[in-house]
């Protein structure tokens, strides 16, 4: 087969005009080849819009176009507290009748009610406003808590598409971890304010220690610590168990 034959020619010409038309008979087979090729794997792009799609469709639409799926949102900020519900659990001793003021009362009555007030030791005498101490605890903690998360739950999640169900729930714990530090460690900056002004002012419970006063016309006082195993501690339990009997 011979193409590009021509006359006149001789046998040199017509081996070259054979190789030629081989060669141009090969590329025309490659390039039909290629373009069938094209034809065959060429993935026809279409565009489809769903408005408000329901989160099912839009779940099996994530699950099918995963790679080319976009949603727009029709609002692109929305606070958490939309979507999201968070419940603190206190400790027990928060919750129980020992810091209600009913019991406080019944303690600092039964210290002012007991025949015996030289029993400066007994535990009855402070058990009240060590009482009253663990609910002012409890209710700071409380504060802190619910400052914190109304803060939290009216701060906006800002995103112009819709996220993927995985990373919006990683985005989530993540915030909410972050959250819990923050505020355990804001009650405890302020934990460690009142220990420091209660140490560096010297406060003491006016149970623990006698005031005294020499000169009323100067009014200063004097304080007294108190002392355990003294001879004068020892004096007064005696007084103590003589009234008591």
């Amino acid at each position: 087969m011979n193409t590009f034959e021509s006359f006149p020619c001789n046998d040199r010409q017509i081996r070259y005009q054979r190789y030629a038309t081989r060669l141009y008979i090969l590329l025309i087979v490659i390039s039909l080849t290629i373009f069938a090729g094209y034809n065959l794997v060429n993935i026809s792009v279409q565009r489809r819009t769903i408005r408000n799609p329901s989160e099912g469709e839009y779940l099996k639409l994530e699950e099918e176009y995963s790679n080319s799926l976009t949603c727009s949102c029709t609002s692109i900020s929305i606070p958490y507290s939309s979507f999201m519900t968070i419940q603190a659990h206190y400790h027990q001793l928060c919750s129980s009748y020992l810091i209600t003021s009913q019991w406080i009362e019944y303690s600092n009555s039964k210290a002012k009610s007991h025949p015996c007030d030289l029993c400066i030791r007994d535990y009855r005498y402070n058990a009240g406003s060590q009482f009253q101490t663990l609910a002012m605890l409890c209710e700071q903690a409380r504060t802190t808590i619910d400052h914190a998360l109304d803060v939290f739950l009216q701060t906006q999640i800002v995103n112009s598409q819709v996220i993927r169900q995985e990373v919006f729930q990683s985005k989530m714990k993540s915030l909410i971890e972050s959250w819990k530090n923050s505020t355990i460690s804001q009650f405890e900056r302020r934990m460690e304010l009142i220990r420091i002004t209660t140490s560096a002012n010297l406060l003491m419970n006016r149970l623990n220690i006698f005031f005294q006063y020499t000169n009323n016309d100067s009014r200063k006082i004097y304080i007294e610590p108190r002392n355990y195993h003294g001879m004068y501690s020892k004096r007064r339990k005696k007084k103590c168990r003589t009234k008591k009997n």
